[in-house]
């Protein structure tokens, strides 16, 4: 199932991965690590503007000139008619429907301070990051940081087999 929706709630995810999500936020709790969720569920709408980000108009032409060739009409006209996105640094590489999000196996997940702050800053914040990404090992949860791909998504978890069990 597709999500229509963005979220930042953890009860709008997959049932089957909330529940490693509750056991990752769980320990995360007993750790005493502070977060926000950001994201959890996410449109196609909005994955094409997040798409966008960091791309020439150039290049995002060239993608949809080559979505419409091979027959993905849907998620050409998903980023065509998406609004700019003023990011300077790309931001996913997943297109519309290519993203854990898209169908409830994706958790953005960002340590806070004792302000309340994200600490967005990985190279200043790395200890906090790299102990998230053990506990959310622990639950099964792959972490965005560890990619080889798209490095750097260290705020990001899934679950590992999500495209197997979308079919």
């Amino acid at each position: 199932m597709i999500y229509k929706k963005d979220s930042r709630s953890i009860t709008d995810l997959n049932p089957e991965f909330k529940i490693k999500v509750e056991r990752f936020l769980n320990k995360l709790d007993k750790e005493n690590i502070k977060y926000v969720v950001y994201f959890t569920t996410r449109s196609l709408e909005t994955q094409a503007y997040l798409w966008r980000a960091g791309r020439t108009k150039s290049l995002i032409n060239k993608t949809i000139a080559s979505l419409r060739k091979n027959k993905r009409v849907w998620v050409a006209t998903l980023i065509e008619n998406a609004r700019p996105n003023p990011e300077p640094k790309i931001l996913t590489n997943a297109l519309p429907g290519g993203s854990s999000h898209n169908y409830g196996y994706g958790l953005d997940i960002v340590p806070i301070d004792s302000n309340k702050l994200p600490l967005w800053d990985y190279r200043k914040n790395k200890g906090i990051y790299k102990r998230m990404a053990a506990i959310g090992k622990t639950c099964g949860l792959a972490w965005g940081g560890s990619w080889v791909i798209f490095k750097g998504d260290y705020c990001h978890f899934e679950e590992p087999k999500w495209k197997k069990l979308i079919g």
